[in-house]
């Protein structure tokens, strides 16, 4: 009998652990779940929401203005990803230019970042990167 319960509660523990996927639109809003693309948060919420290993936060084509705070990628495991994989260039983090120094995404822990464009952040001897941080991962991105 303690062997079934064993294997039993081993098999849930597989099915729990699937990755989620959390939406973010550049008009979406901090009070969304985040669950589905009509559900979409902004990139802020969403990433919030991202809290194991493999889950995915799915941003919608558009420009994403990051003015006030950078993008924090902490959770080990998790993916920043853009709308297109064959076209970096329809998904934007947009940083505040010149008029602050300011770095676009920083990683604490290792997270991949994929198929978007990262630009605009000002770069100085006091700090502003696009990436700052250890251990991104990027694939099929560009930084202008």
């Amino acid at each position: 009998m303690n062997k079934i319960l064993t294997m039993l509660f081993a098999v849930a523990g597989v099915f729990s652990s699937q990755a989620t996927i959390y939406y973010a639109s550049p008009d979406g809003t901090a009070e969304a779940d985040c669950l589905s693309e009509n559900t979409a948060g902004d990139i802020y919420t969403a990433i919030s929401k991202a809290k194991a290993s493999g889950d995915i936060i799915q941003l919608a084509k558009g420009t994403y203005q990051i003015t006030t705070s950078p993008v924090t990628l902490s959770v080990a495991g998790i993916t920043l990803k853009g709308a297109d994989e064959e076209d970096a260039t329809k998904t934007v983090l947009l940083g505040p230019g010149t008029t602050k120094n300011m770095t676009g995404v920083v990683v604490t822990k290792k997270a991949t970042i994929s198929d978007l464009t990262i630009k605009n952040f000002y770069l100085t001897g006091k700090g502003g990167a696009a990436v700052a941080g250890c251990c991104a991962q990027m694939i099929g991105f560009a930084v202008m």
